[in-house]
């Protein structure tokens, strides 16, 4: 979670099965919002494997691509998948139809990672934080708790980053290990 916070976007009041976002898969979901859209999208749970967040990613980025969004699609089958592989930047949100018409797709972050949405985040961020530096990343927290960023270049391997980010997600956050 480089850099990582919940987003203000991903607002909700219930958790849905990842099993139910998910074509193909059995499970009900709970109405997550007034909004039929946000009550829609599918669920990301703290304990969600990165494949079941991959295939939420995609379909998300298919819809986009079948709606008009220019997609680097070179990308989308490397590591750098993590992120959009947008031709003109995910932050262009052009055009506006294809976003608003797959909004419904994109994934919601887990709950307790979205501040709005957790009363105990920004305790946990830091308990997040610690864990991640006691465990060799070397990292410095965001003043307001919204991230954090590399402390300096001497980090662990990618794979080992990323178990470390995940274990401590689950600890600080309030999952299981």
């Amino acid at each position: 979670m480089a850099a990582c916070a919940g987003s203000g976007e991903d607002r909700d009041q219930g958790v849905a099965s990842l099993a139910s976002a998910v074509p193909g898969t059995s499970g009900t979901s709970t109405p997550a919002a007034a909004d039929p859209i946000e009550a829609k999208r599918p669920q990301l749970r703290l304990d969600s494997t990165e494949e079941e967040a991959k295939r939420l990613r995609f379909a998300y980025w298919a819809c986009l691509q079948t709606h008009g969004v220019k997609m680097d699609t070179a990308r989308v089958g490397t590591s750098k998948a993590q992120a959009p592989p947008f031709m003109s930047g995910p932050n262009s949100r052009e055009p506006a139809e294809a976003y608003k018409a797959c909004l419904v797709k994109m994934p919601l972050m887990p709950p307790e990672l979205d501040r709005d949405r957790n009363p105990d985040y920004v305790d946990q961020h830091h308990a997040y934080v610690k864990c991640l530096n006691a465990r060799g990343m070397h990292v410095t927290e965001l003043p307001d708790a919204s991230g954090w960023t590399y402390a300096d270049n001497d980090q662990p391997a990618e794979s080992v980053r990323n178990k470390i980010d995940k274990d401590c997600t689950m600890e600080a956050f309030g999952g299981r290990n």
